[in-house]
C-alpha cells in the first residue's frame, strides 16, 4: 500500500490511501488487468507475450496501454505510460481461479496523478 501512495507522489501513510477517492484505486486496479474491450484476458502466460503495448481493462486506445518488452524472455519488463523506469516480473504465471497472475515490482501509472 506504502508503494502505491509513494507512486502518486503521497506519504506512505495507510490513513492517506483511505481518503483517495474510490474512482482513482478502480482505474488503478483496471490499470493492472490486461483486457480486450473492458473484456479480462482470461489466461496469458509469459511464453504468450510479445513486445508490445497490451490493453488494459481501463479501455482501447485513446486509453493507454502497457508496455511489455520481451527482449530478454528470462527478464521481461513492463511499463505503464508515464511510469519513469520499467518495472521488472517478480512471479510469474501464478495460477488463479479466473485468470493467471503475474507479480511486479512497482505500481503502473495510466497518467499523471
Amino acid at each position: 500500500m506504502g508503494q502505491v501512495l509513494t507512486a502518486l507522489g503521497l506519504p506512505a501513510d495507510p490513513a492517506v490511501f483511505a481518503m483517495l477517492p474510490v474512482q482513482t484505486v478502480q482505474g488503478l486496479v483496471a490499470y493492472h488487468i490486461l483486457g480486450t474491450n473492458r473484456v479480462p484476458v482470461q489466461r496469458l502466460f509469459t511464453v504468450n507475450f510479445q513486445s508490445a503495448t497490451y490493453e488494459t481493462m481501463i479501455g482501447p486506445a485513446p486509453y493507454p496501454g502497457v508496455q511489455i518488452d520481451m527482449s530478454n524472455p528470462l527478464a521481461p519488463t513492463i511499463k505503464g505510460a508515464v511510469n519513469p523506469s520499467a518495472s521488472h516480473l517478480v512471479g510469474a504465471n501464478l495460477h488463479a481461479v479466473n485468470g493467471v497472475l503475474h507479480k511486479i515490482d512497482q505500481v503502473l501509472l495510466p497518467q499523471p496523478f
